[in-house]
């Protein structure tokens, strides 16, 4: 899960503000140390509500009635970390992620709403853990999904893609990985996504094969959750409160359904945009080795894609409907080389997008070490951490032939 959504178990402050309650739009936010400033094109700052969300902490701003500029500008800088926003039909949501424990004042003043952030870290540094993956191989047991010409189950192929894929992700630094099946059986749907939450996932991918009337139909697609699917499970989320369900830590029993409901909300635009940045990734690493049936990620409403706070994907790896591609979904070198593919994808977005916490995150700020074990070379360590030899050896100021020693510590770079 973004680990940023991920340990929401928050306490929360709700405070609004009736300035003007007419229109408006917003050209653009300035961000310089612990100063915020919202601009607009009236003079008026427009009505807006605040929510305060801990642990991780940030501050939500609703404008109702206001829209974005179409050449909007904000680029998070000093002690605001992250920023993102959600334009809906009838408000605007800005969502600023801070550092630690935080308070805010605000001033208005003419076309414009500033906002004083202090803040006072309070959590102890984390030992970095790896990302989680689940991988979903579809189907098994006594649903053999679909049934290609010459006989071939769709739930044998997915399943040797799926350990294939396993054993890639194993090689690769920082990443720890599970699956839905490990054999032959069936899992509820419902049951997949109770996997992918007790994990505590980073990511999820779910591989499947596609079946179509029309023999000639092939190609791979990666589909993301469509925006009607999250809608009908936010809906379910919020009709059952989930009792004992945890979503970005936060227990659902007790909160009000204002909470809920922004707390969902927060969550499922987030991953949506995560999943379809994370859908391209896998896409255009897949369009390296085989035909795509669309050249963008698609969006639906499947069900193993609802995990409000996972980035999650749904692959079809082909149509075993066609006879061709289904002796190619059925041939080993095949299924490795859609699992490499596969991989590469995944592995590029964790490094654009690392987990809180993470080894990943780690790496690419700068911080990460890495003990020499017996056999370990620059070449056989690059390859685990995603870099260049170069990169490595000019990091530790080496050449790019020495002979590494056991024990000796290296710097590892960012990727």
């Amino acid at each position: 899960m973004i680990k940023g959504l991920k340990t929401f178990c928050f306490t929360s402050l709700v405070a609004t503000f009736s300035v003007a309650s007419s229109a408006d739009v917003i050209t653009q936010i300035k961000f310089y140390q612990n100063l915020a400033g919202i601009y607009f094109t009236q003079k008026t700052v427009p009505h807006y509500s605040t929510l305060v969300l801990r642990h991780p902490d940030r501050l939500v701003l609703d404008f109702p009635n206001t829209r974005l500029a179409n050449h909007f500008r904000a680029q998070p800088d000093g002690i605001v970390k992250s920023f993102h926003y959600h334009v809906y039909s009838n408000k605007t949501r800005l969502v600023f992620s801070l550092p630690g424990t935080f308070t805010y004042s605000k001033t208005t003043e003419p076309h414009h709403l500033k906002l004083t952030i202090h803040t006072q870290s309070t959590q102890k540094p984390k030992k970095p853990v790896p990302a989680v993956i689940v991988i979903d191989p579809g189907h098994g047991g006594k649903d053999p999904g679909a049934t290609g010409p010459k006989g071939i189950h769709e739930k044998n192929v997915v399943l040797a893609m799926g350990k294939d894929l396993r054993a890639d992700l194993e090689k690769m630094s920082g990443i720890k990985v599970d699956m839905t099946r490990h054999g032959d059986y069936f899992v509820t749907l419902r049951g997949r996504l109770q996997i992918a939450r007790k994990d505590k996932a980073d990511a999820f991918i779910a591989i499947h094969a596609d079946s179509f009337p029309n023999k000639n139909a092939r190609g791979a697609t990666v589909f993301a959750l469509s925006e009607h699917g999250a809608t009908s499970e936010a809906a379910r989320w919020l009709a059952h409160s989930e009792n004992n369900a945890v979503l970005g830590g936060a227990e659902f029993a007790g909160q009000s359904k204002e909470v809920r409901s922004v707390l969902l909300d927060l969550s499922q635009s987030i991953t949506i945009a995560h999943s379809l940045e994370f859908g391209q990734d896998v896409n255009d690493s897949l369009a390296k080795i085989t035909p795509m049936h669309s050249g963008k990620v698609e969006q639906a409403p499947f069900m193993v894609l609802k995990s409000p706070d996972i980035p999650s994907l749904l692959v079809e790896t082909g149509f075993i409907s066609n006879v061709h591609e289904e002796a190619e979904l059925n041939n080993p070198k095949y299924q490795h080389a859609m699992a490499q593919a596969m991989a590469k994808g995944i592995r590029e977005y964790l490094y654009q997008h690392p987990p809180r916490h993470s080894i990943i995150a780690e790496q690419q700020a700068g911080r990460l070490h890495y003990t020499v074990k017996k056999g370990d070379t620059l070449k056989k360590l690059a390859g685990y951490f995603n870099v260049t030899e170069k990169a490595l050896a000019r990091a530790n100021h080496l050449s790019i032939n020495t002979a590494l020693k056991t024990g000796q510590s290296l710097t590892i770079p960012r990727a």
